[in-house]
């Protein structure tokens, strides 16, 4: 069976390469050893430490989806993934890793089973959802991290009498 690095991950958005990624115990290149064809935006990453870059610099939640090509599954869910990559669009960064592939970052993780989900925000996992669930459960997941991601507004609230 031949696999398709560059094709096994699939990015929406996000930035360079950062010292976040030393935990994973990947050397951490340089950016043009890394990212040899140009800015992240040219190309579909084909490495653990550049997908955990993206993790790391993305400003939005992050959904993480752990799959393989041989998991009817994670074949299955794949379009309710679709479908919830279209409701939110710029607002979420959806990010496909083969564990076939990208063996580090399913370890770091600790997936044992897939496919396997996790909402991060912040650098933190706030949200794991292994096997299959309804489209119903990423969503909640997914409203309660961006609700998260945005500060409360202060704005409303009165202001103090000043006597």
């Amino acid at each position: 069976m031949k696999s398709d690095a560059a094709s096994s991950v699939k990015m929406k958005s996000g930035t360079g390469v950062t010292e976040w990624c030393r935990f994973l115990f990947i050397p951490l290149l340089s950016a043009s050893a890394v990212l040899p064809f140009g800015p992240p935006s040219a190309f579909s990453a084909d490495s653990s430490q550049a997908i955990a870059a993206r993790i790391v610099r993305s400003e939005t939640p992050v959904f993480l989806d752990f799959w393989a090509a041989w998991c009817g599954p994670c074949r299955m869910l794949n379009p309710v993934l679709e479908d919830l990559e279209k409701e939110y669009k710029d607002r979420v960064l959806f990010v496909k890793v083969n564990v076939d592939i990208h063996r580090a970052l399913s370890a770091y993780f600790g997936v044992r089973s897939i496919p396997a989900v996790y909402i991060i925000h912040r650098k933190n996992v706030v949200r794991a959802l292994p096997g299959v669930q309804p489209k119903e459960r990423y969503a909640e997941a997914l409203d309660a991290a961006l609700e998260a991601a945005t500060p409360a507004d202060t704005s409303a609230a009165p202001a103090a009498d000043a006597r």
